[in-house]
This record gives C-alpha cells, structure tokens and sequence, in this order.
C-alpha cells in the first residue's frame, strides 16, 4: 500500500494586533492510498484549517507536507493550483454548486476545464450521475434539488477528475438527520469504489468509525483515538 500523504510537524499560528493564538502544535500523521481519516473535535478546534492548508487553500507556520508526491508547504501559487487541479476533490459544508448549470452541466465543467472535450465530459459526467443515484435529475438546476440532492452532485463533482485525495469539510453539516446518514453512507462508498484517499472533518462523532482512522483535535494537539 503506498503513502499518499505525510503530515510532519504542522503547526498554525494566527497573530493579531500583537496577540497570538495557535491553532495548531506539531500536527504529524501519514495516511495510504484506499485509506480514509475521519477528524472530530469542536467548532473552532482547527480541523477546517488542517483541511485547507492539506489542500493547499491556507498556509502552515512550520512543517512539511508531502500529498501525491508533492511537498506542498514549498509549493508557488501556479504548482499549488495544478496540484489542487489535478490531484485533490474537495467537498465542503456548502455545495457551491453553479445555479445557472443544471446537475450534468456542473459536473461536466471541472472534466471540460482540464482539457476533456465536450462528448467524453457528457459520459463520464452521465456515469457519476448514476453513481450518485441521480441520472434522473440530470437537467435539473440546485434550486430545484433538495439539500441532499445537492450535496451528492458536490460528491461527484469531487470525483470528477479522478483526484487521488479527497478532502472533505463538514459534508453532511447542512443536512437533516436521514439526509446526513445517506450522504455519509453514499461518500464512504464511492471513495472505496474509486479507490480514493479520504480525509473527513466534522463535529458529528457518529461518523467517527466508518473511517480507516480517527483522530481528534484538542487545544491544537493531535491525538489518535
């Protein structure tokens, strides 16, 4: 099995008008390929900012992380976005789906930016419809999709470029009980069917066993559980 990411020594400090606050203290953990990580903790603990400065969205302190072969800590903004581009699917809390695409649309936009011409983006777009259960909502726009429905299109959408890394931030956050536990089930299962990596973050400890890891954030100190 091989390692797909390394985190080394990761440590996060804000400063404001001379004051300083550590969001995070020597954060180390690797994680292989087909592996998935759930990180609980509190709101405001640092999870989302361990996520982002993973996917290249924020910037560490100190320390070293090495993701699908790249050390993005030493990374310039142009490697960063390839590297965002190419080799990570993000999903956050919100879908940030684009309301004047329909379903299909928006999850062919990401396949024709990087270079897939219109005919093969419709079909592999089409396949992860049928993935995520929701062929039949194809022309449908979000405002006409339920909560749900919305963030399983998100789901697809980070599938879309076949990233070896999913980053996922609060994805059920948004839901309803029943909707949650669905979108849980339904990401869990793609992820092992793609093959991908998986890093999940949230504040619901229910999700906590369905990962190959779990991990806790506390007073900016990682700890496995």
């Amino acid at each position: 099995m091989s390692r797909i990411l390394e985190v080394n020594n990761i440590n996060k400090i804000y400063s404001s008008e001379g004051e300083s606050l550590q969001v995070l203290s020597g954060v180390s953990f690797s994680l292989n390929q087909g592996e998935s990580i759930v990180i609980t903790g509190e709101s405001g603990c640092g999870k989302s900012t361990l996520l982002n400065i993973i996917g290249g969205l924020d910037d560490a302190t100190s320390g070293e992380i090495i993701s699908c072969g790249y050390k993005i800590t030493a990374l310039d903004e142009e490697k960063l976005t390839f590297y965002r581009k190419k080799e990570v699917g993000f999903i956050f809390q919100f879908h940030y789906l684009l309301k004047d695409f329909s379903a299909l649309e928006n999850l062919m936009l990401p396949l024709l930016i990087t270079g897939h011409k219109r005919t093969s983006a419709k079909e592999y777009a089409t396949q992860l419809l049928n993935d995520v259960g929701l062929y039949e909502r194809r022309k449908h726009y979000p405002s006409q999709l339920s909560g749900g429905e919305r963030q399983r299109i998100a789901i697809a959408r980070a599938l879309a470029n076949k990233p070896k890394i999913i980053l996922a931030d609060e994805p059920t956050g948004n839901l309803d009980e029943k909707n949650s536990m669905m979108v849980q089930e339904l990401l869990f299962k793609l992820v092992e069917d793609y093959k991908n990596s998986m890093i999940l973050v949230t504040h619901d400890a229910t999700i906590k066993d369905k990962g190959s890891y779990h991990y806790t954030i506390k007073n900016g100190r990682f700890m496995s559980l």
